[in-house]
Parts: structure tokens; sequence; C-alpha cells
């Protein structure tokens, strides 16, 4: 898996060169994090995009709340994410996590807002 090296307000640059604005990264690649399809808003994380990151192979999952941690997670999300060991973390918080994780080899799902 791919590591995050580089990160700023949108954007995020990975150890391939790649960059993106919010994405979702998983045992089986990685994508563009489309809020849309997935349900999500600020005012709510859809539950929809953990489950698809645990359908694709990670272990447990890390979300990023944005740099300002304004998406807010219902309930139902976040007893998914932490009952199966995950974390919820601001932005910077989410990449260190994620980044350790994959230095230690575990199959690692991430969520990552990279604005707000």
């Amino acid at each position: 898996m791919l590591s995050i090296v580089e990160y700023e307000w949108g954007l995020v640059t990975l150890s391939d060169g790649r960059e993106f604005g919010d994405i979702m990264i998983h045992p089986e690649g990685i994508e563009k994090w489309d809020w849309k399809v997935c349900n999500t808003s600020h005012s709510g994380l859809g539950i929809r995009a953990v489950e698809y990151l645990y359908s694709k192979g990670s272990e447990y999952v890390i979300v990023s709340t944005g740099f300002y941690e304004r998406i807010k997670i219902p309930y139902v999300t976040e007893a998914l994410i932490l009952n199966n060991n995950g974390i919820i973390a601001s932005t910077g918080d989410a990449i260190d996590h994620y980044n350790k994780a994959i230095d230690r080899g575990i199959g690692v799902g991430l969520l990552l807002h990279t604005t707000c």
C-alpha cells in the first residue's frame, strides 16, 4: 500500500507521486472519495463508505473528519468504526495513523477529508 508523503489543504500526495483531494484507500486500491455515492456531507458520514472499505479487505478503518473536524459521525457509523478497532481523527492525525499502520503491514482502510 502507498503511504501519504505530503498533505495540505485540499490535497494529499501519495508515495507514487499521485495527488488527490478527498480519497478512499483500501487494500485493493485507491479511489476518489465521492461523497454523493457514499451519502456523505459535513452533517454526517454515510455508513456506506465505511462498509465499502471493509468489503475491499480493510482490517480496520481510519476516518478523517477534516482539518477542523467538521464532518460529523452518526452514532451507527461511529459504532461500526470503533467496534472494529477503527480510528476517527482529524486529517493530520488520520494520516499519521494510516502511515504507521501500512508500515506495520496492516491492510487498513482510510477515508480522508482534505479540507474543513
